[in-house]
């Protein structure tokens, strides 16, 4: 069976099961699922939605982000560090000719984005390549934040964004069979480091946001120290070969019904009106 490279533009979905992870104290969690890295669309909050009885996420398009090559945010960096000093003015002019280089700034980073987007650039991601991951949903950005976390203390907040130096994390396999430099897979499983906040990467922990909530809960995601593993899994890939989304021959596919919010499921128990 051929292996299927990711590429820049891809649209993808992260997998994670923390049953067979443990929590900091070396004791299995109490909360251990499975389940994918999702952000929700009206608070902007990033976290791990677990699987319903369906085998699915009851949000799944909210699980989906499109991974593309890291963008530059030089300028929009340096004027918030000035902003942020007390002794920091400027003219009418010198305010206007940073706001241009912002404009000049955000043009380019569209520019460089839409040929990933529209599929005439094709670029594999290697293992050691920083990437942004932009939410489908929402079209932000998914970002570091030098916040603390809500519930890991000791961690960092996740969350989305519009886009700047924080939202930058490198690519790194779980496994040693894959290597920096190497190309990254569909279904490898890989740590996201951030590249703002040294040795933090992204983590999937066992403690629901809101445990009164009914399931299947949504558990917070963040930066940690110790990162979880990431199973990338193929939604779509932009480009003329792929109009309808979905190689029959080899993706795996769910149908979702929109009026009952549900997945199509089989079974193997017989159904009521079965007389034999």
């Amino acid at each position: 069976i051929s292996l299927d490279s990711l590429y820049y533009g891809d649209v993808v979905f992260f997998h994670h099961s923390n049953a067979a992870e443990t929590t900091k104290r070396g004791k299995q969690g109490p909360n251990s699922c499975s389940g994918f890295m999702h952000a929700d669309p009206c608070i902007e909050r990033v976290g791990f939605q677990t699987i319903n009885e369906q085998g699915a996420p009851p949000n799944f398009q909210d699980c989906l982000y499109q991974i593309l090559p890291m963008l530059n945010y030089d300028s929009t960096e340096a004027h918030q560090t000035l902003s942020r000093r007390a002794s920091f003015s400027s003219s009418k002019d010198e305010q206007e000719m940073i706001e241009l280089r912002i404009k000049q700034e955000y043009q380019q980073n569209l520019q460089a984005v839409k040929k990933y987007q529209t599929g005439t650039e094709k670029t594999p991601v290697l293992y050691g390549h920083i990437v942004q991951l932009k939410h489908l949903g929402t079209g932000k950005w998914l970002q570091g934040d030098s916040y603390t976390a809500d519930k890991e203390r000791d961690c960092l907040r996740l969350t989305l964004s519009d886009g700047d130096e924080s939202c930058h994390f490198r690519v790194m396999p779980r496994f040693k069979i894959r290597r920096e430099g190497s190309t990254a897979y569909f279904g490898d499983m890989l740590h996201l480091r951030s590249e703002k906040f040294p040795g933090y990467a992204i983590r999937v922990t066992d403690i629901p946001y809101d445990s009164h909530e009914p399931e299947p809960f949504v558990h917070e995601t963040n930066l940690s120290l110790m990162p979880s593993a990431l199973k990338v899994m193929k939604f779509y890939r932009p480009g003329s070969k792929d109009l309808t989304l979905i190689n029959t021959n080899i993706d795996f596919v769910m149908f979702f019904h929109p009026e009952s919010n549900k997945f199509l499921q089989g079974s193997c128990a017989r159904g009521r009106d079965d007389d034999d």
